[in-house]
């Protein structure tokens, strides 16, 4: 079950594939990762705005100070066959971007300078 805001209650069923890593999208990012091996990832998610980031290190703190956006180190309830939880489970730090819910024009000048900095290397190392 999913939720739309940190606060909503869980009660949206989402359809997770077959088996984990079954879709084909899923399978590609894996061999991307796999191939690069990359100190963190950082994934874009919504709504329920905050940074999600298992240790809080310093790419989590910097998301959340330059966002405003909340740093946690989960979203209250178990999320196994998460992204998140795939990376912890193959040593790979990833921090989930969460976008709170509001209009796009808001998401482009909130978030993409940030998403801006962070592809331009700007932000610390995990």
């Amino acid at each position: 079950m999913h939720r739309y805001t940190m606060d909503s209650p869980r009660d949206v069923a989402l359809s997770p594939g077959v088996s984990p890593g079954s879709e084909p999208e899923t399978r590609a990012l894996v061999t991307l990762i796999e191939e690069m091996k990359p100190e963190a990832v950082v994934a874009l998610h919504s709504p329920l705005a905050c940074i999600d980031e298992d240790n809080q290190g310093p790419l989590g703190q910097w998301l959340a100070q330059r966002t405003g956006l909340p740093l946690v180190s989960d979203v209250g309830y178990p999320t196994p066959g998460s992204f998140g939880a795939w990376g912890g489970e193959n040593g790979i730090n990833v921090v989930t971007y969460e976008f709170q819910m509001t209009d796009k024009d808001s998401i482009i000048l909130g978030h993409v300078p940030v998403l801006i900095d962070l592809l331009s290397g700007q932000a610390p190392r995990s």
